[in-house]
């Protein structure tokens, strides 16, 4: 958003079977079989369906020859958070959202940090009365949020959504260093 001559491509979450699929393309064998398809639904489902996330964790899983899909998503449950697993190189969805928060001015910041641990759809209302700022103010952060890629717009409704990566992210930036909670927590 703001930018002239710029053709914007926004991608969201995948439908799960696109994410199969791109699990199962990058992965190989790891993920391929009857028997490993609901190890693959529960990864994309663990990514949120997130392109970057889906790529990374099937990234991951192709450079390691001798895990299932099943062992990708006992490891991805078995980190303190989705987003210590989810890196690749020096690809990471945290790092990812990161870039996206700083890019943001400070009231942004605040709104964003505010959504954290909520996950889900967001409302104005609900933002405006956690901020003490009007509805029209919530809504012009939510939608600086969208622009900035670190909340999309709902499918379902006229609100908004925020995947619970992000909301992890959201609610890592709340904590002091170093306190990160469980994904099980």
């Amino acid at each position: 958003a703001g930018v002239d001559r710029v053709r914007r491509i926004t991608l969201d979450a995948l439908p799960p079977g696109d994410a199969h699929a791109l699990i199962r393309v990058i992965a190989g064998r790891s993920a391929a079989g009857q028997d490993q398809a609901k190890a693959v639904a529960r990864l994309g489902e663990l990514c949120d369906q997130l392109p970057l996330a889906v790529w990374i964790a099937a990234t991951r899983l192709a450079g390691h020859r001798g895990w299932t899909a099943q062992d990708a998503v006992d490891r991805l449950l078995g980190e303190a958070s989705a987003l210590d697993w989810l890196r690749a190189g020096d690809t990471s969805v945290r790092h990812s959202l990161q870039r996206a928060y700083l890019a943001l001015d400070p009231a942004a910041r605040r709104a964003f940090r505010r959504l954290g641990g909520a996950g889900g759809e967001v409302r104005a209302g609900a933002l405006a009365a956690g901020l003490a700022v009007s509805p029209s103010d919530a809504e012009r952060l939510l939608d600086q949020l969208v622009d900035g890629g670190l909340l999309q717009t709902s499918r379902f409704s006229a609100g908004y959504h925020l995947p619970a990566l992000f909301a992890a992210f959201a609610a890592e930036l709340g904590r002091p260093a170093g306190k990160r909670v469980s994904r099980s927590a």
